[in-house]
């Protein structure tokens, strides 16, 4: 027979897992992350650009909780904005966890050049087993890696075809720009729109690994792999109060079996 739990003993049995969970970031997690970082670089880039996707979609949802909450209030509809708050604060928790693992995990990237490896790619007698239905519609919650882009679309634009990651990240700048400069520029000196180790905007060229000028006025790092393109994309797009989920990409080519 099920045991009936009393709200003391949910509360109680809801401490201790919290108590378990700090116990294991504390004294496992730590170690794992930093065996990770030094010994495994390559995995932990990847992880990073998982937790920053996670983190993004966190935000996102707080954000909508938040508008929810104001919405409730206007309307005097009072009945779930304890249950809302609570869980704007534990999404809220979440997110400096995850910001937190990933300050440890930090590693400086260093990226192959994308062309000369597409080249190769190219050159294979089957490549065009690789090619994909550049009329599907992706998102930027999708994983990148070893996908080569045909385009994008997003609000009301048409179509802006792209031939690899690094050329969605300046056209699109180049369109942020062009409706608020000043916004742009800002970025330069936001660190949640840097990395920890790698500066994505600079107005110096000499601070980036692969600079690339917006509008003659900053530049804007492209060295940088495709989920991490993806990430900052993001981060654009919510700086400018667009949603990222109306931002559409379309694939040409899939190399994922090919590097199996």
């Amino acid at each position: 027979m099920a045991k009936d739990y009393s709200n003391k003993e949910i509360n109680e049995e809801k401490m201790i897992n919290e108590k378990e969970v700090e116990h294991i970031d504390f004294y496992q997690l730590n170690n794992a992350i930093e065996l990770i970082r030094i010994d495994f670089p390559e995995k932990a880039i990847d992880i990073i650009e998982s937790l920053e996707l996670l983190q993004s979609v966190i935000s996102d949802t707080v954000d909508t909780i938040g508008y929810k909450l104001q919405s409730l209030v206007n309307e005097r509809q009072f009945v779930n904005l304890d249950s809302y708050s609570q869980l704007s604060m534990q999404g809220h928790s979440y997110e400096k966890k995850i910001a937190e693992i990933i300050d440890l995990l930090e590693v400086e990237e260093i990226v192959g050049d994308m062309e000369d490896e597409e080249k190769k790619i190219r050159a294979l007698p089957n490549y065009l087993e690789y090619v994909v239905d550049n009329n599907v519609e992706h998102t930027l919650y999708e994983d990148f890696k070893h996908k080569r882009p045909f385009g994008f679309k997003f609000d009301t634009l048409e179509l802006i075809e792209t031939n690899s990651w690094s050329d969605m990240l300046i056209r699109l700048s180049e369109i942020l720009v062009s409706l608020n400069e000043e916004k742009f520029l800002s970025f330069e000196v936001k660190p949640n729109m840097n990395g920890k180790i790698n500066q994505y905007f600079s107005k110096d060229m000499v601070n980036l690994k692969k600079p690339y000028k917006i509008n003659d006025s900053i530049y804007i790092d492209t060295n940088q792999n495709a989920n991490g393109i993806r990430n900052l994309i993001i981060k654009m797009l919510k700086e400018y109060d667009l949603k990222a989920s109306d931002f559409k990409v379309y694939f040409r080519a899939d190399y994922t079996n090919l590097k199996k």
